[in-house]
């Protein structure tokens, strides 16, 4: 069964070396995190560093549910709507929460 990801282009990456770009960046609510899950997604990519803040309410509700979160993403402004195929590369580590990953897009 196929299952959509989302990627959520809000050109904060823009607000890259600027203050308060760890700090001030757009989050998920944990009510949008059901939301992404009770549509059938089964990845969600951003662009800015973290889908949310401490206590982490959308990482326990997007995690929980095996949805995968791809953070920090930049020129989401180049793909179309649709139509793009994603590759991302993810380093195996033991005993980590996270990877750091290379995404290349493809557009149809």
């Amino acid at each position: 069964t196929f299952h959509p990801h989302l990627i959520l282009n809000t050109d904060w990456y823009r607000q890259w070396r600027q203050p308060g770009f760890f700090s001030e960046h757009p989050v998920l609510t944990a009510a949008a995190a059901q939301f992404i899950i009770d549509c059938n997604v089964s990845l969600v990519g951003v662009d800015f560093p973290s889908v949310d803040r401490p206590p982490h309410p959308a990482h326990l509700v997007l995690l929980g549910n095996d949805i995968l979160i791809v953070e920090n993403l930049t020129n989401l402004n180049q793909l179309p709507p649709t139509g793009t195929t994603l590759v991302i590369g993810i380093l195996r580590l033991q005993g980590g929460s996270g990877s750091p990953v290379s995404v290349t897009a493809f557009v149809k």
